[in-house]
């Protein structure tokens, strides 16, 4: 009979807590990328339910046009609020060869 009154006690290890992860990205808008599939834009909330117990993990990409994509994983209790704010990159256009600092140019100029 006391085992019977343990089990009835115990949590079920079926039904695991989601985790919620607030996304934000700067500047917002961002496409936001959950183990490879497009899930929406910054900001949004993703809840993500582990498999099994323990830590749940995710994979998060930010991405958006002139700007760099950026990748990280992620990993929070069940039942538990990660906050994930992710400042992105602009991406630099690059020419032909590098030029110098804006600032610079006019200094040189004997005209100005």
């Amino acid at each position: 009979p006391t085992a019977v009154a343990e089990t009835a006690v115990t949590p079920h290890p079926a039904a695991p807590q989601p985790v919620r992860f607030d996304l934000d990205s700067e500047p917002q808008g961002a496409e936001v990328m959950l183990d490879g599939k497009v899930r929406g834009t910054t900001p949004m909330v993703i809840k993500h339910t582990p498999d099994g117990p323990g830590l749940a993990s995710v994979e998060v990409s930010f991405a958006m046009d002139g700007y760099q994509t950026v990748s990280k994983k992620y990993a929070g209790e069940p039942g538990t609020t990660v906050n994930v704010s992710i400042k992105l990159s602009r991406i630099k256009k690059q020419g032909p060869k590098p030029t110098k600092a804006p600032g610079s140019s006019y200094k040189d100029d004997p005209y100005q």
